[in-house]
This record gives structure tokens, C-alpha cells and sequence, in this order.
């Protein structure tokens, strides 16, 4: 056999399919469950504009810090309560998350990330896979995305980007890492506020 015969059958040795790639995807995102995961959200929205938030996440908790239309906002969720803090008011309200669970945290959301999609590998480079994911006919989700763009690195098969578009809303996940994130990062402290006034709306809808 040729050394290029060799190497030829090495690379195709170490090809890996797309449904391989993101089993590994999935067994990294299920580490981030436990030692959380943070990220950059950004949102184009015909008309209004863009804006981001940052996104900190660990277990059923979450914090985003944003910043929009000149106002800065700071929310904590637990699955059951959300903290609202406008730093502009120096109000903090307090509210029940709808449905008493937190189903719709980042971490949740990438669950099954390509299930009910087909998935093409549609570049590569040294560092990165780059793939098209479209929606299939036979997807029980209706509210799914119908193409999503997405990046893993090759490093550690950790998401680097993914971006979708939504009834004409563009959705793009950046700056994505995994683990880091503290049980204290997360969790609403009202200590820190002192002046602030709070608005308790618990068990009044």
C-alpha cells in the first residue's frame, strides 16, 4: 500500500458523521446541566432593531443581563419565580414564571438540538464544522425553526454559534462556553439592592 493509500484510509477512518458529531454535542451539553453554561444572545428585529443579552445559566436557574431601547435589565428565574431589575427605575419585580417551570432556559432548549431536522455538514475548517440544519416534514414541533445554522468546534464538540430566524425575528447564540458558572451567579440576592423598591406580584394573577 502507498503512504497516500495510507493516509487516505486514516482520514477516512477519523470522518465522522454528522449524527456522530452531535451525539458528542449532546454528551457535552449534558455536562453544562451540571456545571452550567453561559452566552450571548442576540436578537434582529425588523423595524425595533437589534439588542443582546447575556445569558448565565446552571441547572433550572438563570440570569440575563440586557440592554435595550436606553433601558438596562437584570432577571433571575428558578423555575418558579422571576426578579426583574431596571436599573434606570431602581425597581425590582418580583413575578411566578408561566407554568411554575423553567422549560425554556438555554441549556433545555438544546436538548435533542437536531431532532426533526436533516442535517448537512455544509463547510469545515481546521478549527470548526459548519452545518445546515432544515426542518422535516414529519417534525411534531411546530413552533421549531425551519433552517438553522450551526457551528461545533472541533476542540471539544461545544457549540460555537447557532442562528435561525423566527417570523422575520433573526436569533443568533454566541460567545458560547461551558461550565464556570457558580450557584451564587445565578441566584437573586436581594442584599445587593438595598434602595431599591420591590414590587411583589407572586399569587396575584
Amino acid at each position: 500500500m502507498t503512504m497516500a493509500a495510507v493516509l487516505l484510509s486514516a482520514v477516512a477512518a477519523l470522518a465522522q458523521t454528522p449524527e456522530e458529531i452531535f451525539d458528542k454535542v449532546d454528551e457535552v451539553m449534558d455536562r453544562a446541566k451540571e456545571n452550567g453554561m453561559s452566552m450571548t444572545m442576540t436578537m434582529k428585529i425588523p423595524i425595533v432593531g437589534s439588542f443582546s443579552t447575556k445569558m448565565y445559566i446552571r441547572g433550572e436557574k438563570t440570569r440575563a443581563e440586557m440592554k435595550a431601547m436606553g433601558r438596562e435589565l437584570i432577571i433571575w428565574t428558578d423555575g418558579k419565580c422571576s426578579w426583574s431589575y431596571d436599573a434606570k427605575e431602581n425597581t425590582i419585580v418580583i413575578e411566578d414564571e408561566l407554568g411554575g417551570t423553567n422549560d425554556d432556559n438555554g441549556l433545555n432548549m438544546m436538548d435533542g438540538l437536531t431532532d426533526g431536522y436533516d442535517v448537512k455538514l455544509d463547510e469545515e475548517s481546521e478549527k470548526a464544522w459548519f452545518f445546515i440544519c432544515k426542518k422535516r416534514k414529519d417534525n411534531p414541533d411546530k413552533d421549531s425553526p425551519k433552517k438553522m445554522e450551526i457551528t461545533i468546534r472541533k476542540s471539544d464538540y461545544s457549540l460555537g454559534q447557532l442562528k435561525t430566524s423566527m417570523k422575520g425575528v433573526t436569533l443568533i447564540l454566541s460567545k458560547i462556553s461551558i461550565g464556570g458558572i457558580s450557584e451564587a451567579s445565578v441566584t437573586f440576592d436581594a442584599s445587593k439592592y438595598p434602595d431599591a423598591t420591590i414590587e411583589d406580584k407572586r399569587g396575584k394573577k
